[in-house]
């Protein structure tokens, strides 16, 4: 889902995404470098597939 809805079927920028993700200390880090890559992939707040990597973003910190 996550592959298919924001990043266009782009297995390799999902990929470079979440390791970029799961690199930072903190959850002001990853929600900043989210929303960097909201912006960049015009991604919708209201998708479900945004919601749900926010969250899952949200509760490993």
């Amino acid at each position: 889902m996550f592959i298919n809805e924001l990043f266009d079927g782009n297995l390799r920028e999902y990929n470079e995404t979440i390791e970029t993700l799961n690199g930072f200390k903190t959850l002001d880090q990853a929600a900043d470098y989210l929303d960097l890559m909201r912006k960049k992939n015009f991604w919708n707040t209201g998708s479900n597939a945004f919601k749900k990597l926010k969250d899952l973003v949200e509760r490993r910190f």
